[in-house]
């Protein structure tokens, strides 16, 4: 039987591969030939050996905290820079209270902590905790104060709530005047006669 183990096999390019009954491992990238010989028959086989490099450590923010309903994006830095695969997996400790998707996009969906784990292919791990509070809006107002519309004109008013990052962005518009003008759930002035309407965000 002319199998690898009695065959007798060798390599002029032992900086580049080794090997042993019919098991070759590459050492680096290059061009590399193993013969096989048995008996009075010889095949020589070429190896074209790509360099692949494996990631040594991937970091990322250690913590942050984000507020309810708002989200951010994570980023890993990856050592070495010439790593040859750079994929990363992104997961959730409490995707309940913190969600993650395969771009590093996180999304606060609940008050408390969560632990946001980056992964290499190799299995190198880095972790950010994330904690999540409610932030209550603390002044609402109007991007523009004053307005003035003829009978039939529409308008559409744009409020601002600060802080920018504010859990509860909901708005509740009210016309005390609604003869004068009335105004829908997205802000939307409707002028129906001459007069004067106060607009009031909530």
């Amino acid at each position: 039987k002319h199998d690898g183990k009695r065959a007798r096999w060798t390599t002029p390019n032992t900086k580049l591969v080794s090997v042993s009954a019919g098991k070759i491992k590459a050492k680096k990238a290059g061009t590399a030939y193993v013969t096989a010989k048995y008996k009075k028959q010889s095949v020589v086989c070429r190896l074209d050996i790509t360099g692949f490099v494996y990631a040594k450590s991937i970091k990322v923010k250690k913590s942050l905290t984000l507020a309810l309903f708002n989200g951010t994006r994570l980023s890993a830095s990856i050592t070495p820079k010439h790593t040859t695969d750079k994929t990363v997996t992104w997961s959730s400790s409490k995707p309940n209270v913190v969600s993650v998707d395969e771009n590093g996009n996180i999304a606060a969906l609940a008050a408390g902590k969560a632990n946001i784990y980056a992964r290499t292919v190799n299995g190198k791990t880095a972790k950010c905790t994330v904690t999540v509070k409610v932030v209550m809006p603390k002044a609402v107002d109007f991007q523009r104060l004053y307005v003035t519309l003829y009978p039939g004109d529409d308008f559409q008013s744009r409020a601002v709530i600060s802080p920018a990052n504010a859990s509860y962005t909901g708005l509740q518009s009210t016309s005390p005047a609604p003869s004068v003008a009335t105004v829908d759930e997205q802000g939307a002035i409707h002028a129906v006669a001459c007069g004067t309407a106060t607009i009031t965000a909530r």
